[in-house]
């Protein structure tokens, strides 16, 4: 995944919503942006770059799925704390996805920073334009899974289950 790619269009998108940050909740978009997997992080993005806010137990895996997308990643001990880093490194008002956060931290954010701006599905749209490492990717995929269907259609008929049908794929 060409990361970088991704970035260029999320500064469009900052161009679009005038403001200079954004704070990125939805996993999906996080692995988009940054190639983190963690249940649990946040992303400050802006023309600048990308900081990943997590806790500790990501350290081993956020070092090596963001190595090649140049994104700055600090721990956290916890919820509080993960805030208090990105609020601290928040220059001017901050867009953030209002559709992928709790009222609970909108509230504390909101305590922090003067001004927050909902940018709503802006950086999932941002996803639906595919370069073509990500079309190879989609294409490949499909590829695997014809040959897997492949594989199982003559195997597939009426009364039998798909624990016999594994079974006899896997024998």
């Amino acid at each position: 995944m060409k990361i970088p790619d991704h970035r260029r269009r999320l500064e469009r998108l900052l161009a679009m919503v005038t403001v200079p940050q954004v704070l990125v909740t939805d996993p999906e978009d996080i692995r988009w942006l940054t190639g983190f997997t963690g249940s649990n992080g946040w992303v400050l993005a802006s023309s600048e770059g990308t900081l990943l806010v997590t806790d500790g137990r990501y350290v081993d895996q956020a070092t090596a799925q963001c190595a090649d997308a140049g994104t700055r990643i600090e721990f956290a001990g916890g919820r509080s704390e993960m805030i208090g880093i990105l609020t601290n490194s928040v220059t001017a008002e901050l867009g953030f996805q209002d559709d992928r956060m709790t009222v609970s931290v909108h509230r504390e954010i909101s305590s922090r920073i003067d001004r927050l701006v909902p940018i709503g599905q802006d950086v999932r749209e941002l996803r639906r334009e595919k370069d073509p490492t990500e079309i190879e990717t989609i294409a490949r995929a499909a590829r695997i899974a014809d040959s897997a269907l492949s594989e199982c259609a003559d195997h597939i008929v009426p009364g039998r289950t798909e624990r016999e049908i594994r079974d006899a794929l896997e024998s």
